[in-house]
């Protein structure tokens, strides 16, 4: 829903919620890419190597890692299953794997 349309009396309610979901995905973006580094350090894989094993370029490997680039729902289970970890641990929803 745009802002815009929204009536002015749940304008500002509406807004609230907006930019706190934004917030949300910010934080959860953040979370994914570091654990997602944290777990190909722990497993002891360089870049070069999970880029090798999953068929991408190493360039994604570290955009991934940094939050400029998201994989998609295929990769973060390829990503997971190679690290031996959760996906919900890689975003965050659970503190230990």
């Amino acid at each position: 829903m745009e802002l815009s349309n929204v009536p002015k009396k749940n304008f500002t309610f509406y807004k609230m919620c907006y930019n706190r979901t934004k917030e949300v995905i910010s934080l959860f973006k953040e979370t994914f890419a570091a654990n997602l580094k944290r777990a190909r350090e722990n497993a002891g894989y360089t870049q070069q190597y999970v880029a090798d094993v999953l068929s991408i370029s190493r360039t994604n490997i570290v955009k991934y890692e940094s939050g400029a680039l998201e994989p998609n729902i295929e990769t973060i289970g390829e990503l997971a299953e190679l690290y031996k970890v959760t996906t919900d641990w890689l975003f965050g929803i659970i503190q230990s794997n």
